[in-house]
């Protein structure tokens, strides 16, 4: 059985206001937390065990894992900032579940995508890992250099002394799959790429990229974020979440409306995210509605 980390455990600097009330991994996107979205994906694909890595309002993800209110998952919480690299490292144990050196599937938590299952198979012989990339761009331009042959020769702004030539080049996602032996060397505080690939590659170990053309966003920002459920919501012109009241003087256009919020007053709500059990007045455009604010970008 191959098991799945879900990133969550960062401060979420980039998403704030929101992530001063709830961690960038529980915002809602569109009809569930973003977290819901991934660990369920990952179930559906039949990763287990799954485990949550938590800091930042680690009370609250502890929360939403008993709800039950998404695919079951276990909460490492982390009582000070590990990095990626270390919160692998502090998982191990929740990882491995009784599998002495099983692989690990890695998905940051603020990557929205759907991404397919295949992206995540089994790693050729000799393999440390692969990482999923979106390619495009001259050789050097993005964070990750590739070969003719799909091989990593560079990460960042390091390349494999006298390796292969890079041909190519491609953006990391934030998703990848780890083979057991680099699982094992993860240290115990830093970043998987500077800390663990990195010096994986300049040890001559091989790495992979397996490109994908979805459409994927890094939901670190505010813009960022309502794009995200603007993409959740496709050609709709709008969802209503249980319980939700809306004023009949209201029209939405491109909006997504939570469990039990309320909308009043009349006029067009455009291209607004309106958190569960938020009240927002129209006429409104181009914002993010919390229960505390509202946050207009």
């Amino acid at each position: 059985m191959v098991a799945a980390l879900v990133l969550s455990a960062g401060l979420g600097t980039r998403l704030r206001p929101l992530t001063l009330e709830l961690p960038k991994a529980l915002v809602p996107i569109g009809d569930r937390p973003a977290l819901a979205h991934i660990v369920d994906r990952l179930a559906g694909f039949g990763f287990s065990p799954r485990v949550v890595n938590a800091h930042h309002h680690a009370d609250a993800l502890e929360a939403f894992a008993r709800a039950g209110e998404s695919a079951s998952f276990v909460v490492s919480r982390e009582e000070e900032l590990l990095g990626t690299a270390g919160g692998l490292a502090f998982a191990r144990s929740r990882l491995r579940d009784g599998d002495a050196a099983g692989d690990v599937v890695v998905w940051n938590g603020d990557l929205f995508a759907e991404l397919p299952a295949d992206l995540f198979a089994a790693l050729p012989t000799g393999v440390g890992a692969a990482l999923v990339v979106q390619p495009g761009g001259a050789p050097g331009a993005g964070n990750v250099g590739l070969a003719d042959d799909g091989r990593v020769v560079r990460l960042r702004s390091t390349s494999i002394p006298g390796g292969p030539a890079e041909t190519a080049s491609a953006s990391f996602l934030g998703a990848h799959r780890i083979g057991a032996a680099l699982v094992d060397r993860a240290p115990g505080q830093g970043c998987l790429i500077a800390d663990l690939y990195i010096p994986a590659l300049l040890r001559g170990e091989r790495l992979i990229a397996r490109p994908t053309t979805t459409r994927w966003i890094d939901v670190g920002s505010p813009s960022a974020y309502r794009a995200a459920n603007l993409a959740w919501l496709g050609e709709s012109d709008g969802f209503i979440g249980a319980g939700a009241e809306i004023d009949p003087a209201v029209t939405l256009r491109g909006s997504v409306i939570g469990r039990r919020a309320r909308i009043v007053g009349e006029g067009l709500l455009e291209r607004v995210v309106v958190w569960p059990g938020a009240v927002a007045r129209a006429p409104l455009a181009n914002a993010v509605v919390t229960p505390k604010q509202v946050v207009t970008i």
